[in-house]
């Protein structure tokens, strides 16, 4: 049996203007996951954001955060897939940002979970 991926964004997509999921929308979304539609999310957003913002939607799929930085089971909290910019990236990120003013936020990724 083939499935369906429906993978949608969350900001001016699936949110609301109050930036929250509907009643309806995830009910919808459930819906279609109970009919064997396998349902993700890419966002810019980090997991803590959208792991509360999708409560109590089934997402079937892992899916899409931080811009692609992490691909992440967000049902189970495992992360599938991780592309780390490096000490070498993150140093020359940190030198342009400070050439040219710029300010800008940066994570990382410990034992501990996203700091």
């Amino acid at each position: 049996m083939s499935r369906t991926l429906y993978l949608s964004d969350l900001d001016g997509t699936l949110l609301n203007e109050q930036a929250e999921l509907s009643e309806t929308s995830a009910a919808l979304l459930n819906e279609a996951a109970a009919l064997g539609a396998h349902i993700a999310i890419a966002t810019a957003r980090t997991a803590a954001t959208a792991v509360r913002l999708m409560q109590g939607v089934r997402l079937a799929a892992p899916s899409i955060l931080m811009n692609g930085v992490v691909i992440q089971d967000l049902e189970r909290g495992r992360i599938v897939n991780l592309e780390p910019l490096g000490a070498v990236g993150a140093r020359r990120l940190l030198a342009l940002l400070r050439g040219t003013g710029t300010q800008g936020l940066l994570y990382t990724m410990e034992a501990d979970g996203l700091n």
